[in-house]
């Protein structure tokens, strides 16, 4: 088996909030995988990314994002499986945007955490910010 070739970060998908970053560690983590939808009152991102800090570090830097911006964070209850570890959050009383930080090692290359972010966005808000 060919030992794993991390290739060029995807671009993140039209109208995803400004205000959730991408993780930045001692690198720039590369996102692999985005998916949007479009739905009655919202829209849904799912992205995924990788980067070489741990799933701790992902984990406190989103908490730490969003605690500063007013914004609710918690365990999530059905994400800390095995070894992942999960916040979910939400702008608290604006509604208007909620979702979960789940963080992993990668199966392909252990050297990597695996991060899959998911949003739901309340189309109140605009596009964008």
């Amino acid at each position: 088996m060919d030992p794993f070739s991390l290739g060029p970060s995807r671009t993140l998908p039209p109208g995803f909030p400004k205000d959730v970053p991408i993780y930045k560690g001692k690198e720039a983590s590369t996102v692999t995988e985005t998916f949007f939808q479009r739905g009655s009152g919202s829209t849904t991102f799912i992205i995924t990314f990788l980067t070489k800090d741990s799933q701790d570090d992902v984990v406190d830097f989103y908490r730490n994002e969003f605690e500063k911006k007013g914004w609710t964070v918690t365990d999530s209850a059905i994400g800390n499986r095995g070894f992942q570890i999960s916040i979910d959050f939400s702008d608290g009383s604006a509604q208007e945007i909620q979702g979960s930080i789940r963080a992993d090692s990668f199966e392909d290359d252990a050297s990597y955490t695996k991060v899959d972010m998911m949003l739901q966005v309340s189309s109140r808000r605009g596009r964008g910010n």
